[in-house]
């Protein structure tokens, strides 16, 4: 399970203040999404004693092509929700046991174009 909100609140300390990007509930916690490169995402108190991550521009490099696949299929996914079957999502999901690509999951369940666009 995975419930995300995007720019959740505005932390402050006497460095000065800074919105948090996301925060992240997980089956194993939440946690707070900064953003950036800078020291001064993780100079801002903590909330509730919920846990900060920075994201830096390395880690967003290393996971560009991860990112690129979400921008393309979560369009899809969410304007289609009403009208995909739950027998789809069920046999999408279990068939996915790790980092698998777009391509292999679209040819495994059919959804291939025989023309390209």
């Amino acid at each position: 399970m995975l419930i995300l909100c995007e720019r959740p609140l505005r932390l402050s300390s006497d460095v000065g203040s800074r919105v948090v990007d996301f925060w992240v509930q997980r089956n194993d916690g939440e946690q707070l999404l900064l953003v950036g490169d800078g020291e001064t995402e993780l100079l801002v108190p903590t909330v509730s004693n919920i846990p900060r991550r920075r994201v830096a521009a390395a880690d967003r490099a290393a996971a560009a092509m991860w990112i690129a696949n979400w921008q393309w299929m979560l369009p899809t996914i969410i304007s289609t929700e009403a009208w995909r079957p739950n027998k789809l999502n069920d046999g999408i999901l279990g068939s996915i046991g790790g980092p698998m690509s777009l391509s292999r999951l679209e040819r495994a369940f059919g959804f291939c174009r025989s023309k390209p666009l």
